[in-house]
């Protein structure tokens, strides 16, 4: 049996597929606007390449009477009343067929697993499939709300570096330790390789044991150079 999804996930899935895909720097899924409330919105920028940088907006439809309202919709027939420099349907697999889509539109399906595929991408031909005129107004409100949550956006920016700092310098701090801890672990075999005889670990500590007392008794004739010293240490 196929996975059914709900309108949620498969919103949350769009969200997604803007962030990771399109490498919008700001996404949202369920965003409240003026006339239009966009499934899932987001701005890409390319820091130079106007005709590739915008907002896409994301329509996501559990069933084919939800598709075909749509089409009914003010905005809909007035693409300067909606957002989105490009528009995307987001179904399951087959649900919405590629020669049903208005113009200029892109489709995605997903399958079982969750996944996007791209069936239909005007991204790709953004001069022809681009919508130039569009509500913008809407846009800003959309953003302005989504800022207004975060109260001090400047603030949480300077967490978020903050954080990033402090991942970067667990991650040195983990690297280091994983060297260190791969060291010992050398060692610990190399002595283990070296006291193959030893059988058990009270044998391992009766052997370490000796060891101590040999070199402290060493130590002892340096200091001493004393014979009965010496002959203690050769019978050890």
């Amino acid at each position: 049996m196929s996975k059914i999804f709900t309108h949620q996930e498969l919103c949350e899935i769009a969200e997604l597929w803007l962030k990771k895909d399109m490498k919008c720097c700001i996404a949202l899924n369920n965003a409240s606007g003026l006339k239009e409330n966009p499934d899932a919105i987001g701005w890409r920028f390319t820091y130079g390449n106007l005709n590739k940088e915008g907002s896409f907006i994301v329509e996501c439809k559990t069933s084919r009477s939800d598709f075909k309202r749509d089409a009914s919709k003010p905005f809909r027939m007035n693409p300067e009343d909606s957002c989105g420099n490009w528009k995307y349907y987001l179904c399951p697999e087959n649900l919405i067929r590629p020669d049903e889509l208005p113009d200029k539109w892109g489709l995605i399906y997903v399958n079982e697993k969750g996944k996007c595929k791209l069936i239909i991408h005007p991204y790709k031909k953004s001069k022809q499939n681009r919508f130039n005129e569009i509500n913008e107004t809407c846009e800003r409100f959309i953003l302005t709300r989504w800022l207004n949550k975060t109260e001090n956006p400047e603030k949480h920016i300077y967490y978020i570096r903050e954080t990033n700092n402090k991942f970067n310098r667990l991650s040195k701090s983990h690297d280091k330790l994983k060297s260190e801890h791969k060291i010992i672990k050398e060692i610990f075999n190399l002595f283990y390789t070296l006291n193959e005889e030893t059988k058990s670990a009270n044998e391992l500590c009766t052997e370490i044991t000796r060891l101590r007392n040999l070199e402290f008794l060493l130590n002892q004739y340096k200091q001493s150079k004393n014979e009965n010293d010496l002959k203690k240490l050769l019978k050890f």
